[in-house]
């Protein structure tokens, strides 16, 4: 199976704080001179409407897309945040997108046709020196992520971002010691779980985090 591609977009709070809308697909030329075109095919994800963080489908993700759709030619969605005590990310996830701090989705998918765009007519539009056009694209998921690349599209268009790319890469390590952070921040007020963590680390049975049994 190929890897899916990704794109990075802006977004913009809905009116219930606990949600977010998405811009998350235009038909523009991005940065790398490729176009993400429509038609979608979104029965598979509306049958599993899943929001990660960072495309890590190795973890519970961070909310749903409770509505998505293409609207004159754009993939629009709107996403619903987990921000319960269940789910600590995604309760984080959702505060810095009320606040303003994280304001970027991706999307992943796979393409159903790809035509390199020096080989169209040069009458064409889309016809240019390098990249590609992606039609009839299969949505698997749109992420939660942290930089838009496309400094010149901030609003709404953002940079393809493949997986293994460094930058990518990068984005999901400084998180995961972001939320580390946090997540100690979190044990350490709760008296019992303290006290526990520290009855296992004297046991010799877990390991002492930097900072943590300071008070």
């Amino acid at each position: 199976m190929s890897t899916p591609l990704h794109r990075l977009f802006q977004v913009r709070q809905a009116e219930d704080s606990n949600r977010t809308i998405v811009t998350a697909s235009t038909p523009d030329v991005d940065r790398y001179g490729d176009i993400v075109e429509a038609p979608w095919r979104l029965e598979h994800f509306r049958s599993n409407p899943v929001i990660p963080w960072g495309h890590n489908y190795d973890q519970p993700p961070v909310g749903r897309a409770v509505a998505v759709e293409v609207r004159d030619g754009q993939l629009e969605a709107e996403i619903e945040w987990d921000d319960g005590p269940h789910n600590p990310l995604g309760q984080l996830v959702a505060a810095q997108f009320a606040k303003g701090m994280l304001s970027t989705v991706s999307v992943g998918f796979y393409p159903g046709e790809s035509v390199h765009r020096a080989s169209l007519p040069k009458e064409d539009p889309k016809h240019g020196q390098r990249g590609m056009v992606h039609r009839d694209n299969e949505l698997l998921e749109i992420s939660a992520v942290t930089i838009p690349a496309n400094p010149k599209a901030l609003a709404q268009r953002g940079l393809e971002v493949p997986e293994s790319d460094l930058l990518q890469r990068w984005t999901e390590q400084g998180f995961r010691a972001q939320l580390k952070d946090e997540l100690m921040d979190l044990l350490r007020a709760d008296p019992e779980v303290k006290a526990l963590l520290e009855a296992l680390h004297l046991a010799g049975a877990a390991p002492a985090h930097r900072g943590f049994w300071s008070s």
